[in-house]
């Protein structure tokens, strides 16, 4: 049976009861993995689930784990192969074009059966044999999904039967446009307890094809974030030791897509316009969410926090003002019990009071911070109050924990 242990190496961070609940409710008498994504040697790290990049879209948690290239980020001078890590049937393929770069983005992914189902994003150029099975698509049985994306779903909308691939069989190539290529699994038999009970949180494949006004049938079973699992507990025995000693994190983990700690302040918070909005916005969930979550890379010691900018649904900042919201605010976390000051969120409940982070961004980090105010008014709703002031110093130690009124912002679960 397969031991799901360097997932949960992290979990454990903070003391509240209920925290990172996992039901699992499927069990493997066999590493369902046989290959690996790439060659071990195109890898020079491996990004834990957990990750935030609020400037690239992911104020959640993300779902996907990143392997670092092991070169600098290069315009696509080096190309790396992508290979299939089990038997199983490509299902779903989408297409987007990146401006400036010659080369197409392609997603694809392959179930492994009823239940599991791998997937890579950023591979640049397809085998010969996928380039023949995308050619012979016909045009219509393409969904369009904004500008320049495309979706694929085999075996529908007059798309070609599902195209069934072997272990070990080379799927592309990923290029070094950036410094790193992701590599997601989803299990539908491990579920990530959240606890933000709105329609608009999670939304499955299916919720995304019916806004889209495609009648089609979910294409794989689960849902990308509550069933994110971590590749490298279903890849061979003899294979994940070497895979896992490439983990970017102290200690050596694989995270999570989801850190929700029932009423505490850790985890992910919306903004309440996400569930009265319409049409449903679901391609702006991201947009609209707080993360205030353990650093995926140092667990025990650190958090990030993430606060969606930039867009109408945006509480805090939806005109884009804060430039520094753009990228994940690394806390280093006081873990003393009733602590007030850069507290352990996970120990941070209604009944604290206000607590201050001290901020620390952009080139002057170290030398530059905000602070940020919470307040949890009760287990499902938190307010916060962002101070933007460069200081030269940290200042929470310093400032009243003032309370609520109405000039700070409102989240819910």
């Amino acid at each position: 049976m397969i031991a799901l242990a360097l997932c949960a190496l992290v979990a454990g961070s903070g003391t509240a009861t209920g925290q990172g609940r996992v039901h699992r409710s499927l069990a493997h008498s066999h590493a369902p993995f046989s290959h690996p994504p790439t060659d071990i040697a195109n890898v020079a790290s491996v990004i834990p689930l957990g990750n935030l990049n609020p400037g690239g879209g992911h104020v959640l948690a993300v779902n996907h784990m990143y392997l670092s290239y092991p070169v600098p980020q290069s315009n696509g001078a080096y190309a790396y192969p992508v290979y299939a890590m089990g038997v199983g049937a490509v299902v779903m393929i989408t297409r987007d074009q990146t401006e400036g770069r010659p080369d197409p983005d392609w997603e694809l992914f392959i179930a492994h059966g009823r239940q599991l189902t791998s997937y890579f994003i950023h591979i640049h150029v397809l085998s010969s044999r996928l380039q023949a099975y995308v050619a012979a698509v016909p045009d219509a049985a393409w969904i369009v999904a904004g500008s320049a994306g495309r979706v694929l779903l085999p075996g529908q909308l007059g798309a070609p039967p599902p195209l069934p691939v072997a272990a070990g069989e080379q799927l592309g190539v990923t290029k070094s446009y950036s410094s790193n290529w992701d590599v997601g699994v989803i299990n539908a038999g491990v579920a990530t307890v959240f606890e933000g009970h709105g329609p608009r949180r999670y939304p499955a494949i299916g919720d995304y094809l019916q806004l889209l006004g495609v009648a089609a049938a979910p294409p794989y079973a689960g849902q990308q974030t509550v069933n994110a699992v971590c590749f490298i507990d279903y890849l061979r025995e003899d294979l994940r030791g070497a895979w896992s000693a490439l983990l970017d994190s102290t200690p050596r983990g694989g995270g999570r897509a989801g850190w929700d700690v029932a009423g505490r302040l850790r985890g992910a918070w919306f903004n309440p316009a996400l569930d009265t909005a319409s049409p449903a916005p679901l391609f702006e969930i991201e947009s609209a969410a707080l993360s205030i979550i353990p650093d995926n890379h140092a667990p025990t010691t650190r958090i990030q926090i993430g606060i969606g900018a930039g867009r109408p649904l945006s509480a805090l900042d939806p005109t884009g003002a804060y430039p520094q919201l753009r990228s994940p605010l690394v806390v280093t976390v006081n873990g003393a019990p009733g602590a007030r000051v850069n507290p352990n969120p996970a120990l941070v409940s209604p009944d604290t009071g206000t607590v201050c982070y001290d901020l620390a961004y952009g080139s002057f980090a170290g030398s530059r911070h905000n602070t940020i105010l919470f307040h949890m008014v009760d287990a499902r709703t938190v307010a916060i109050k962002l101070d933007p002031t460069p200081y030269g110093a940290p200042q929470c130690a310093v400032i009243p924990l003032a309370e609520p009124d109405a000039t700070w912002t409102t989240y819910i679960r």
